[in-house]
This record gives C-alpha cells, sequence and structure tokens, in this order.
C-alpha cells in the first residue's frame, strides 16, 4: 500500500475516534456532564498537540536515525507520563468528576504514539 493511504488512514482515524467519543458522550450523558466532559477533555487535545507538532512533526522534517527516533520516543514517553501526572492533579484540585479521570491515560497513548504517526506521516 502507498504511504498517502496511510497518511489518510491516520488523519480520518484520529477525527474518526474523536468525532464518535462525543457523539457517544452527548448520547449518554446529560447536558451538564457533557459540558464537564467537554471541559476535561480539552486539557487532553492539548497535551496532543505537543506530541504531534513537536514529536511528529520533527520525525517528518527531519531525517531521523535509530538513535534520534528512540531519543524521541523516550521523550514523548516521558511528557506523556508528566501529562498525564498533571492532568489528575489539576483534575482533583478543580473538582472535575471522578468518572472523567480515566481520560488521564490518553496523554500517555499519545506519547507512544508520536514517533509511529510521525515515520507513517512521513
Amino acid at each position: 500500500m502507498k504511504p498517502i493511504f496511510w497518511s489518510v488512514l491516520l488523519q480520518w482515524s484520529r477525527f474518526g475516534v474523536s468525532a464518535f467519543v462525543f457523539l457517544t458522550a452527548t448520547r449518554f450523558l446529560s447536558l451538564q456532564e457533557f459540558g464537564a466532559f467537554a471541559t476535561a477533555f480539552a486539557a487532553i487535545k492539548l497535551t496532543q498537540g505537543f506530541h504531534k507538532a513537536g514529536i511528529s512533526e520533527t520525525i517528518v522534517i527531519k531525517t531521523t536515525s535509530t538513535l534520534r527516533l528512540n531519543a524521541l520516543f523516550a521523550l514523548a514517553s516521558i511528557f506523556g507520563i508528566i501529562f498525564a501526572g498533571a492532568y489528575l492533579t489539576f483534575a482533583t484540585w478543580f473538582g472535575i468528576d471522578r468518572t472523567f479521570l480515566p481520560l488521564a491515560i490518553i496523554p500517555v497513548f499519545l506519547g507512544i504514539s508520536a514517533t509511529s504517526d510521525g515515520l507513517l506521516r512521513k
């Protein structure tokens, strides 16, 4: 398969998953709960920008050696864990409902997948 296929699939799956999550949330949550969910999810989406623009774009733009890929993977994973910890800390400080605390795992997944995302897009 051509790389353009994988790039299109990656982009559409990213948008599709977000749309599916939000549409599913609107089905099962009240308006007030959905507002809390959207607010909690906004912080997660901000960390996605770091991983996509910072890590993935570096791989797309720069020539990548195995050492650089390993370093970027480690950096993205460490920042994913840091972002998850910060999210949990702020969520408890601001009293975000504990049902939304599992969202904190998303930055970890974003960190783990950032280098693969960059390689697919390259």
